[in-house]
């Protein structure tokens, strides 16, 4: 299958048969499908914007690790991502969705300490948008660069848009439960809120901020109405705290 020649099965279709190739161990079948789906899919349907960045980069990390062409290919692909980036304006949507293929590649091949080191040349020239910072934050976190952390910790912005979008996650979540009553819950909405909130504080802890954290805290416990989340979040923030 060359990478741009029309497919008479749908994107998703390929998708599966790339990991069923995969699975059988029909490598270099699944990596043409894997190619083709990068290339081609958003232009049989946009919405499949997500699941090119997200589960076909996972599944083709998977052959990746046993088939070597297919990571030579995600890393040209990546190292071509980079390229791109350099001939684009920072403070554009076409960066900014390079920049977030650039790091899902790295993820998929499970690199992502090249994100965090290009983040770092890419800001020693200029601060980059919050929405950038945001991809790349726990990555950051984790390799403690806290003081760089610290230059896009503005509480402020961060802690409403996340409050928001916790709400959101959670009606959403209530309405699940209500409309699956005898399925699993899915991934609690407040577990998600408690760790972003905890990754600011040891951000803020790191870089003498501690009466923010202390503030964020408190603020956090105000808008949270769950008595177990707030026993364990305070628990956790105290430990941070001491």
């Amino acid at each position: 299958m060359n990478t741009s020649e029309p497919h008479s099965l749908l994107p998703l279709e390929v998708l599966q048969e790339a990991r069923e190739d995969t699975s059988m161990g029909r490598n270099e079948e699944a990596l043409k499908k894997f190619l083709w789906f990068h290339h081609n899919a958003l232009e049989y349907d946009m919405t499949l914007v997500g699941v090119r960045l997200s589960f076909a980069l996972g599944y083709w990390g998977e052959l990746a690790k046993k088939y070597e062409p297919a990571k030579r290919s995600l890393q040209e692909i990546r190292d071509e991502c980079k390229d791109k980036m350099s001939s684009v304006l920072i403070d554009t949507e076409k960066f900014q969705n390079l920049f977030s293929e650039y790091h899902e590649l790295n993820r998929a091949l499970e690199e992502l300490h090249s994100t965090v080191d290009h983040f770092k040349k890419l800001h020693l020239k200029r601060k980059l948008p919050l929405s950038i910072y945001q991809l790349v934050e726990k990555e950051l976190i984790k390799a403690e660069e806290y003081l760089l952390c610290s230059e896009y910790m503005d509480i402020e912005i961060l802690f409403p848009k996340e409050l928001k979008f916790y709400r959101e996650i959670y009606e959403h979540e209530e309405e699940w439960k209500i409309q699956n009553p005898d399925l699993p819950a899915p991934p609690s909405a407040y577990l998600r809120f408690m760790k972003q909130v905890c990754l600011w504080i040891i951000v803020l802890v790191h870089t003498d901020r501690i009466e923010e954290a202390r503030e964020l805290k408190n603020r956090t416990l105000k808008e949270v109405e769950e008595e177990e989340f707030k026993a364990s979040f305070e628990l956790k923030v105290d430990e941070l705290l001491n």
